[in-house]
């Protein structure tokens, strides 16, 4: 890929993308020329190899980007990640500074910025403009992401929830790798890719579950499992039934319960834990008197859905046992995504 960067440059004058992104890339390229000449002053032109991985990739990526290829345009956030694995730094170089943004009346907000030495604390919140899909139990499900021009830890937790406005705010923390301060000049951004609520939750003993349907000879079948670090495949035998038995909290079923190999095992499907958090754990309540533990879980993926097969030792009889277990799952799943930047300074 050999191009003048003087060329280059003019290219970018001419596409028409927004002035304040054209002037960047320009700058950008200005002061490439100006290290080039005073670092080589007898070479007139150079490729794009020699300015090293970050700026042609920034670089091809703005001229995609804003090329008017419609295929592009609507991956914008696979451009952005792609850049950002190979330069962090070039990537946030060309993300716009964007404080709030809204998709299906929900709306993101950058609240405060707060910078002390080598800490950063960001307040950011989520509203629902129309609805009541914001509530006290609002998680971002795993789905957000924080990325920075420099290497920091960085993490986010729920801060509060104002429930007359309909939103909960997010507290993310920061801190460089190395110790040292933030250069303030450096943007962030911060990614939700969907957020889930309206959890419900029990815990105690599921009375509708009757442990006597556990069969001695039931169907089974096996299935190949990675059971270590070293991903050594395994097969394991579980339960092949068709049990459908409602549990305390939606997206949560018993489908089968039944002895293999003189151990009772009891299996739960959760439908799409992805997009609504449901998970359990369960145990045998002994007439009151003591719970027994399960010995080992089965965990493995059934489609989009995850099967947990629960395994307990030495239990010849569920006469006297009833089953005790934590169960929960959030009823509402929104998609986004929503996507701030914002200047690692004190703005607000």
């Amino acid at each position: 890929f050999d191009m003048n960067i003087t060329d280059l440059k003019g290219q970018a004058e001419s596409i028409r993308i927004p002035q304040d992104m054209k002037r960047q890339i320009v700058l950008y390229c200005n002061d490439e020329i100006e290290n080039t000449s005073r670092n080589s002053r007898n070479k007139e032109r150079f490729t794009l190899f020699w300015l090293g991985k970050k700026l042609a990739v920034a670089i091809v990526f703005v001229l995609f980007l804003f090329s008017g290829t419609s295929a592009l345009v609507a991956n914008v956030n696979d451009f952005y990640y792609a850049l950002y694995y190979v330069s962090p730094h070039t990537a946030q170089f060309f993300m716009p500074v964007n404080m709030s943004c809204v998709k299906d009346d929900i709306m993101m907000t950058v609240d405060s910025v707060s910078i002390s030495k080598n800490k950063a604390e960001i307040l950011v919140s989520l509203q629902d403009l129309s609805g009541k899909r914001i509530d006290e139990t609002t998680n971002l499900n795993e789905s957000y992401g924080i990325f920075s021009a420099g290497d920091c830890s960085a993490h986010c937790e729920m801060y509060e929830y104002i429930e007359e406005e309909n939103k909960v705010v997010f507290l993310i923390q920061m801190e460089p790798f190395s110790g040292e301060e933030f250069n303030i000049k450096d943007k962030v951004t911060f990614i939700v890719g969907n957020f889930i609520s309206d959890k419900e939750k029990y815990m105690g003993i599921a009375e509708d579950i009757d442990l006597s349907l556990a069969e001695r000879n039931p169907n089974v079948k096996i299935i190949e499992k990675s059971e270590s670090i070293y991903y050594e495949i395994k097969e394991i035998t579980v339960l092949d039934q068709s049990l459908s038995i409602s549990t305390p909290v939606n997206n949560i079923e018993i489908t089968g319960m039944g002895y293999i190999d003189g151990n009772l095992h009891i299996q739960a499907r959760c439908v799409n834990p992805w997009e609504n958090g449901s998970y359990l754990w369960i145990c045998l309540d002994e007439s009151g008197k003591k719970r027994i533990s399960p010995t080992d879980c089965i965990r493995f993926n059934d489609g989009e859905d995850v099967i947990y097969e629960y395994v307990f030792e030495g239990i010849d009889s569920t006469e006297n046992c009833k089953l005790y277990g934590r169960f929960y799952n959030y009823n509402n799943y929104t998609e986004g995504p929503w996507k701030v930047t914002f200047m690692l300074d004190k703005n607000k």
